[in-house]
């Protein structure tokens, strides 16, 4: 985003109480912003205008990683293979999540290096961010919400958008990639959600039917559109692949077609001429399942660790000595930390993961607002 969009941004904000912003090309919106979170937009734009590391804004958008494990076995997820230990977030860190940050977010984004339907309390989780007037969004494989009554739970929480991952139009190259996986209950998944919500008459969750691309499905786009606008979804999209599609060993899993990549040849050059402005430390920081928080996703060993919920000092986290140094290091870029080399947003071959999106049927005006307390 450039510094004339984001003041073009600011100033409509300004002049009317709704809000419509985007994540993975998902539309989303308030309605009305109460002023508690319409004054902490601004202050975020000021934030990023002005280039700071210690932040005027609280984060308007934070990722909470309900669990982190997961009963697939994706080759290029770092979720089978890394070396923090597993677990499934307490409603108590939960709760201590909204109690210090929930004033003023906007977004929960409510997955992380896991299968978020693991975690039972997933529902109310949601439920919890439409009672604080925030918007919620998950990502499954599909492989929950089984049954109508399921579906239906997820619906009444009042879920805000769900992204439904199914790469591949036949089981072969679905489980080529999504390893231990069953096409036919990732389409269960997807008939079951659309059924609740035809039952409810409801227009969310707003749902994104997902094709990661890889070597094995990258020719079945086109069946895959197809395959979405007849399950009824509101969106069907093309993610590129990470976040270890460099290895050797996972060569096999690279799209033919260069631009089905996320990742280009000048990997570690930052481009001359960039309006890339990192949102992650900035805006947008990780809490994982047991209440520790990072600057971003993918310090996903939580090496570069900024405190714990758990104990009670979130703010203080937020403006702290490590929260400063890592928005540092990014600004200045050249002492980056080394999980800033899988960033898909920089120096790569595109500015985005989502090679491809087509909305079929745009959300329903005020239908994905959350109340404003």
């Amino acid at each position: 985003m450039t510094k004339r969009q984001l003041l073009l941004n600011c100033l409509n904000l300004l002049s009317g109480n709704g809000f419509a912003f985007s994540f993975d090309r998902i539309p989303l919106s308030y309605a009305r912003l109460d002023a508690r979170r319409r004054n902490n937009l601004l202050l975020a734009g000021l934030d990023q205008f002005l280039g700071r590391t210690r932040m005027l804004a609280a984060p308007p958008v934070l990722q909470i990683e309900p669990t982190n494990v997961c009963n697939l076995a994706c080759p290029l997820c770092p979720s089978k293979t890394m070396g923090r230990k597993r677990g499934m977030m307490a409603p108590e860190t939960f709760e201590a999540i909204l109690r210090q940050a929930g004033d003023t977010l906007m977004l929960a984004i409510l997955y992380g290096w896991g299968e978020p339907f693991l975690n039972d309390n997933l529902p109310k989780m949601i439920a919890r961010c439409r009672d604080r007037g925030i918007l919620s969004l998950t990502s499954t494989n599909g492989h929950f919400l089984q049954t109508p009554e399921k579906a239906l739970e997820v619906v009444d929480a009042g879920l805000s958008a769900l992204v439904i991952a199914i790469d591949g139009a036949t089981q072969e190259s679905y489980a080529a990639y999504r390893k231990n996986g069953s096409l036919d209950h990732a389409l269960r998944c997807v008939e079951n959600v659309q059924e609740a919500k035809a039952r409810r008459n409801s227009a969310t969750p707003f749902t994104n039917l997902r094709l990661v691309a890889n070597r094995h499905n990258e020719d079945e786009t086109g069946k895959m559109e197809e395959m979405a606008r007849e399950l009824g979804v509101n969106m069907f999209s093309v993610k590129s692949l990470g976040c270890l599609p460099d290895r050797e060993e996972f060569a096999e899993f690279l799209p033919a077609s260069k631009g089905m990549r996320r990742f280009g040849p000048n990997r570690e050059r930052r481009p001359r001429k960039s309006t890339f402005r990192c949102r992650y430390p900035f805006r947008q920081p990780t809490v994982f399942w047991d209440g520790t928080v990072v600057g971003c996703e993918f310090d996903y060993e939580a090496n570069m660790a900024w405190g714990n919920v758990n104990a009670g000092r979130f703010r203080e986290m937020w403006n702290g000595e490590a929260a400063q140094n890592l928005r540092t290091a990014v600004l200045e870029w050249a002492h980056r930390p080394e999980f800033c080399m899988k960033c898909p947003y920089v120096g790569r071959g595109r500015n985005s993961s989502i090679v491809r999106s087509i909305v079929f049927e745009p959300p329903t005006p005020g239908a994905a607002d959350a109340p404003c307390s």
